[in-house]
């Protein structure tokens, strides 16, 4: 399947949710989501065809329209027309939408129907001189249903948006003859009989023509087509994918050395840095962190990758070999790191000496009796190091976490567990236990108390009430001008 009608990674939850509906079995013109209201856009893609750079070209087409002529323009995509004639869903949609301004009615509605395999531009009262049934159906034959027989939708549509607005730009800003100049250009670029009238021909309908604006000095600068490159060969299909996958994962792959690289020098200037066992043992235990964040930034970093190149293979391949990579050198360094620390002697701050670790059994006979409940418990380590040359001796104390401070014997020593008795709710209060418990043998401290919970906050009245007033006056906005059409255009299958 081309990328192009691939679907798309996310769209807004209204238009997503109606376009499943509209898939399984076609969708009234009545609740098709209006992209000026929803979006503020002119694309109403309910089928999730046509990708994002695409699309916003076409946006970008109809937002350069309106600015030079008022003239509005939207482009819908549908699946099925529920039984209409495209003519009567086109008519329908245009008016219920208002497409144009009222007092100009200068609208234009392009409607694609993929599952009926129809396609119509839609023409408003006013523009009907400028863009004529003839017109419309010369454009829809030369650039439309070409694409669309190809499967090239995309393509198909941005041709036909660009030449509806060529053609209209030039026929409001050069009168008619500069339209009828647009129209020998929109369809081929032949020469036009001088004050002959009727339908465009294109020279060659065989013929896969690359599009031209109008060339009337009245006319805007042509807008760059849009052209995926799946219309390529396919060798050329694979040439851009080994060419664009292989750049991008150039970057991805020096992007991910270099933040796998930062990630593991930070872990190894943290275990270096401590003094102690216990504290290079932690921030070793720690580290865990480097490969997760690796991971995310790689994903981000594969996801970017991917939209740019708008490939999956190359990118990923790279990505699932530097993440390997990165696994087996991060565990590696993490062995290696554990036999440093193993062997890790002090240095004696006095003499320089290498200091010798007192033995865990024996330094208990150093510690308080909270000390060493701290040091059974697991929440503190108690390092002391003699010099055996000048008699110095250090003492490390290394907290490890899990236990809460006592209020009694301030060790490291207690658990503190809550439990809800009631719930709070909209009317009452709530309660909950909170229980307290000290696991050092010479202080046993345990103490129960109760908690207060305050009542849930209910939505205000005076905001859900603006907001629905709020959200209703939005709904009774068209987001267009209000113009009208009486069934001027041009259809066409496929």
């Amino acid at each position: 399947m081309p990328p192009e009608i691939r679907h798309k990674a996310a769209l807004p939850l209204c238009i997503t949710a109606t376009a499943f509906f509209a898939i399984l079995a076609g969708m009234r013109y009545e609740d098709v989501p209006n992209p000026r209201k929803t979006a503020g856009r002119c694309v109403a893609d309910t089928v999730s065809m046509i990708e994002k750079g695409p699309e916003d070209e076409i946006n970008e087409i109809c937002r350069r329209l309106e600015e030079s002529t008022t003239v509005e323009m939207a482009v819908v995509l549908v699946d099925k027309l529920e039984g209409m004639t495209v003519e009567d869903y086109a008519n329908k949609l245009f008016n219920s939408w208002g497409i144009g301004k009222k007092e100009k009615n200068n609208g234009v509605l392009v409607l694609f129907a993929l599952g009926d395999r129809k396609v119509r531009i839609e023409v408003g009262t006013g523009l009907e001189a400028v863009l004529s049934d003839e017109k419309a159906g010369a454009i829809l034959d030369s650039y439309a249903v070409p694409k669309f027989k190809q499967g090239n939708y995309a393509t198909g549509l941005y041709d036909t948006a660009s030449h509806v607005a060529a053609v209209v730009e030039a026929g409001l800003k050069g009168g008619e003859a500069a339209a009828e100049g647009s129209e020998a250009d929109a369809v081929g670029g032949g020469a036009a009989t001088p004050g002959a009238a009727g339908p465009l021909e294109h020279p060659n309908p065989g013929e896969n023509v690359v599009p031209t604006l109008p060339a009337s000095p009245n006319a805007a600068p042509a807008p760059t087509p849009y052209y995926p490159y799946q219309e390529a060969p396919a060798s050329g299909l694979v040439r851009f994918i080994l060419f664009w996958g292989g750049i991008c994962g150039v970057y991805l792959f020096l992007g991910l050395g270099l933040g796998m690289g930062l990630l593991m020098g930070l872990l190894l200037l943290a275990v270096r840095l401590r003094r102690s066992r216990a504290a290079k043992s932690r921030a070793l235990r720690r580290g865990i962190a480097v490969p997760i964040l690796a991971g995310i930034g790689g994903v981000i970093g594969l996801i970017w990758t991917i939209s740019e190149a708008e490939t999956f293979i190359g990118p990923s391949l790279i990505f699932a070999v530097s993440g390997a990579s990165f696994m087996v050198v991060f565990l590696f360094a993490r062995r290696l790191l554990r036999g440093y620390i193993e062997n890790y002697r002090l240095s004696c701050p006095k003499c320089r000496t290498r200091m010798e670790i007192v033995d865990e059994q024996k330094d208990d006979a150093l510690l308080e009796a909270g000390e060493v409940a701290e040091e059974t418990l697991g929440s503190m380590d108690y390092e002391f190091w003699n010099c055996p040359a000048c008699g110095e001796q250090e003492r490390f104390d290394v907290k490890l976490g899990g236990y809460d401070r006592c209020h009694q014997c301030s060790r490291l020593t207690m658990k503190t567990r809550t439990t809800v008795v009631s719930a709070a709710t909209y009317t009452s209060t709530g309660q909950e236990k909170v229980e307290s418990t000290c696991y050092n043998q010479a202080c046993n401290y345990h103490d129960v108390s109760y908690r207060t919970i305050p009542r849930k906050t209910p939505p205000s009245k005076s905001s859900s009430s603006s907001s629905h007033s709020h959200g209703s006056g939005s709904s009774s906005r068209s987001g267009y001008g209000g113009g009208h059409s009486r069934g001027g255009g041009s259809s066409r299958g496929w």
